[in-house]
């Protein structure tokens, strides 16, 4: 049987990371996708822990649901805002922005806008860029 989806991802590096392992916990345990786990800094959806982890495409698309989506974790930050401020692919940030568009408009504690965290994430392309700021262009007015 494969370890559980947390114990999967409580670690502190991609590199401990088995993404096949990921993706199969989820399936096997589907419920495991929308609980907060209490990992080693702060407690979160597995979604937001694989993507502060950087885990790959498939790992992803297998973690979203319509509560992770949309789940902030402790730093009031929704999975948008965390992909923006990673380096995260592109087909990443679509998967998770196709989910809840309206993400973008969302502010974390700080008051940081998914916008704000892409200007700041020097592994950004154009192209992500440019799809968080379609989305909500008024942030781009928004004082940082």
């Amino acid at each position: 049987m494969t370890p559980s989806l947390f114990k999967q991802l409580n670690v502190n590096s991609k590199d401990e990371v088995d993404e096949g392992a990921v993706i199969e916990a989820a399936q096997q345990n589907p419920n495991d996708i929308d609980r907060i786990f209490e990992f080693s800094w702060y407690r979160c959806c597995p979604l937001h822990k694989a993507l502060e982890l950087e885990l790959g495409d498939d790992v992803i698309k297998s973690l979203i649901s319509p509560f992770a989506i949309r789940h902030k974790d402790d730093m009031l930050r929704t999975p948008l805002h965390i992909i923006c401020g990673k380096g995260a692919s592109l087909e990443s940030l679509s998967m998770v922005f196709k989910s809840w568009p309206e993400a973008a408009r969302e502010k974390d504690r700080g008051g940081f806008t998914p916008l704000h965290r892409i200007c700041g994430n020097e592994r950004a392309s154009l192209e992500m860029l440019s799809m968080v700021l379609k989305a909500y262009p008024e942030a781009a007015r928004e004082k940082d």
